[in-house]
């Protein structure tokens, strides 16, 4: 039959047609396009949670131990206190003290009853104590209460000096004691740097000039001034 062979033809036709448009189309470039949908955030599947923020506490649970700062104490400087003081005190010796120094007393030192005339941290003052006692006759003195040694006077002051020989200070001593008639004054026998007896301190030099001239009226001829220790 003649149909089958018309068919075949057609189909063939065909085919070449669709391979020719095939050949001439060009190629779309393979772009996807992304649906604005997908960058949209669906609030209905979305359940904000809540964080349970805790702030860190300002000292740890245990804390350890802290030491004190240690402070070194700052040292002090060592003081030297001295001591205005005068034997065999009575209530008239203390009254002449007083005069000098209103605070004196009566205590006990080196387990015996003395006056405290005074007590400094300065040993200047306190040989300006005890040689005002002494140009008044009483006998003071001086201990360093750091040693317990008696400090001797270093200034210098006014005496009255008679030189003479050893076997006639007593004699010499005794004379001014009996003229000096109970005049406040220290009289001593000294063997440096010669042998002589000694009247004072005096503080001033018109005390110790008063008293030259008064023993040179008296006999005593070779007393003079003398300034020194």
């Amino acid at each position: 039959m003649a149909i089958a062979p018309v068919v075949t033809l057609l189909v063939g036709t065909w085919l070449a047609v669709v391979a020719n448009a095939t050949e001439t189309q060009p190629i779309a470039e393979n772009k996807k396009t992304i649906p604005n949908s997908a960058f949209r955030i669906s609030n209905s599947n979305f359940t904000p949670r809540e964080l349970d923020f805790q702030a860190p506490s300002s000292a740890p649970a245990n804390p350890a131990p802290v030491k004190p700062l240690q402070v070194n104490p700052v040292p002090t400087p060592r003081t030297t206190n001295y001591l205005v003081y005068v034997n065999n005190p009575n209530a008239l010796t203390l009254q002449r003290i007083k005069q000098f120094e209103p605070s004196a007393f009566v205590r006990q030192y080196q387990q015996r009853n003395v006056i405290q005339a005074g007590i400094f941290q300065q040993t200047a003052n306190a040989q300006k104590l005890a040689i005002a006692l002494e140009s008044q006759g009483i006998d003071a003195r001086i201990v360093n209460l750091s040693t317990g040694e008696d400090t001797d006077f270093t200034g210098k002051f006014y005496f009255v000096v008679i030189p003479a020989k050893q076997d006639k200070l007593g004699a010499i001593e005794q004379r001014i004691q009996q003229l000096r008639m109970g005049m406040p004054v220290r009289v001593s026998q000294r063997q440096e740097p010669r042998t002589h007896v000694r009247v004072g301190p005096f503080l001033a030099k018109e005390q110790a000039e008063n008293w030259r001239r008064y023993l040179r009226a008296s006999g005593l001829r070779r007393a003079r001034v003398y300034y020194g220790q």
